[in-house]
Formats: C-alpha cells, structure tokens, sequence
C-alpha cells in the first residue's frame, strides 16, 4: 500500500459487536486493496473495541478510533479529519462489501477524472433472508444531479466522494443525514451512478429506520433544513415536499396511525396531485395494516391448505 492511500473507508459504529465482524472481513477481502479503513467507534459499550483489536489488531490498513457518544454524523466528520485518502468512501458497520466493491469505483474514477461522486448500486436483505434492490437500482448506469434525490435518499450513504469535500455531514441530523448530505454536495456536482452491485445492505430491527415517529420527525425536519438551505425551483419544491409527506404516510401506516398517515396523505396529494399509485396508497391507508395483515396471513393459510 501506498504511504497515501488511494481510498479511506470511514465506518461509524455503535454497539455492533455482534454484527461488525463480517463487515470487516468484507472490506478486507477487497480486490482493490490500496485503501485505509477508518473505524470511528462511536462509545460503544459492548466489547467493540476488544473483539475488533483481537481478530484484526494486526491489519496494518485499520486505523481504530474511540471517541465519546455523539451519534453518527459527528462521527463520520471525525473520520473525515483522520483521512488521508484521495477519495472517502462511506460504509456502514452492518453492511458487507462484496469483493469489487472498491474496485468498481477505482475503474470509474479512472473513466472519469472530473467527476467528484460516484456510487454503486446495492441490495438490501432482511434477517428472514427476503430481499429487494436499492431504490437507484432504475437508473441506468451514467450522471445525474441533484433532481435524482428531491423524492429521497436513493442512493443513501454508500458514497465514494474525492477530498476535500464541499459539505461535511450535518451534525444536527442523524437519521436521514445521508439525504442532506447528498443534496448539499450536489446540488452543483454530478454524481456517477454504476450498474454494478457491490454491497448488500443488512435490514433489521436495531437500525435507525426502525423507529416509524423518529422517522417521520426527522423527515419533516430535513425537509425544512433543505428548503432554507438550498434554492429549489417551485415544481422542485413541490416534489421534495410532496414525497416528504408520502414518506411519512408510509411511516405512519407501518406504525397502525391510521390517522396520521391519511393526514400526510392529504398533504402529499396536495404538492403532487392525483395518479393511480398514490390512490392506491390512500386505500392501503383506510383499509389500516392490520387488516391486510389479517387478510395476507388468511390467504397465506388457505394457500397452505
């Protein structure tokens, strides 16, 4: 390895002494192997430190930090400050690089010089072993700008980004960080988006998007944070707050808040009008998910019968 690497993976974490092992194992299995991992272990009280220095104390290429608890995105901007890579890529610590993860940014970066953003497509798997792809997975292999993420964080933090970076990680977010952070170094960058899928994402219980009402508060907040800080045209504005409000719809009816998720759904129909997905939508909503709980879990009875 170079004395500067070419990569500096920053990985945050937080109590994950029983999921973070696989996770280093994949990073340092790499075809690419020209890189630095930075692990910014942010407090952990669960044995973090001693499981990772006794199964990788000797991996030269691992630069482990402690620091106080101040979530994830203060954590990040620590990682940024101890990088010496030309380019960071962001990892979290429950997820697993497949081996040409690295790889396929080094041969785009290597197509495009000029370009500051790239990221890989990925796939995301619940603990039962079900799956489904990333919401950039319908985007054809090429650049895009900022338009791409006014509905969401399709792309969520799985970026590989040249130093220094235009806009560090908002310390006052730390769930949805990633949309902001994506939307404020954009919005006058490109980003190169590869068919490739070199990550697959871990979907379980003990991450933060598990929390419906944390979510949907945050949401709301990110949403303010991004229209007082960057200029959007009026139809943009409109999308951005729109399919906020759908986000939160679909986090109020995961949570059985009838009620709440029909009153975003008001003010989503509101910005974007009527279609035929977002009709759907409302009826899911009315109809509550319990009941179509009850009703899958009838079915799937019959099915068996």
């Amino acid at each position: 390895m170079n004395a500067t690497p070419f990569f500096s993976i920053i990985m945050p974490t937080y109590n994950r002494a029983d999921r973070i092992l696989p996770t280093l194992q994949s990073i340092f299995e790499q075809q690419f192997v020209d890189f630095e991992l930075i692990v910014v272990d942010d407090g952990s009280k669960d044995g973090t430190e001693d499981l990772i220095k006794r199964h990788f104390g000797t991996e030269k290429r691992l630069n482990y930090f402690y620091k106080k608890n101040e979530e994830r995105s203060i954590a990040r901007n620590f990682g940024l400050a101890k990088a010496q890579g030309k380019y960071a890529v962001f990892f979290d610590s429950d997820d697993y690089m497949h081996p040409d993860h690295l790889a396929c940014f080094f041969e785009k970066i290597n197509l495009y010089p000029d370009c500051r953003f790239f990221t890989n497509k990925y796939k995301i798997v619940e603990d039962s072993g079900r799956w489904h792809y990333s919401g950039s997975y319908i985007y054809p292999e090429g650049f895009y700008d900022y338009r791409i993420l006014l509905q969401g964080s399709n792309i969520g933090v799985l970026v590989c980004a040249k130093l220094p970076l235009p806009y560090p990680f908002s310390v006052e977010f730390n769930i949805l960080e990633d949309w902001i952070f994506n939307l404020m170094n954009l919005k006058n960058q490109a980003i190169y988006i590869s068919d490739s899928v070199t990550v697959t994402v871990a979907d379980h219980a003990q991450r933060s998007t598990a929390n419906n009402q944390r979510v949907i508060s945050n949401r709301l907040r990110a949403m303010d944070y991004l229209l007082e800080k960057l200029d959007f045209s009026d139809n943009e504005q409109k999308i951005l707050k729109g399919y906020s409000y759908r986000y939160c719809a679909i986090h109020a009816y995961l949570d059985k808040d009838r009620k709440a998720a029909f009153g975003f759904w008001k003010k989503m129909v509101a910005e974007l009008g009527y279609s035929l997905p977002h009709i759907f939508t409302c009826l899911k909503i009315l109809v509550g998910k319990s009941t179509i709980e009850l009703i899958q879990k009838y079915f799937f009875l019959e099915k068996r019968l």
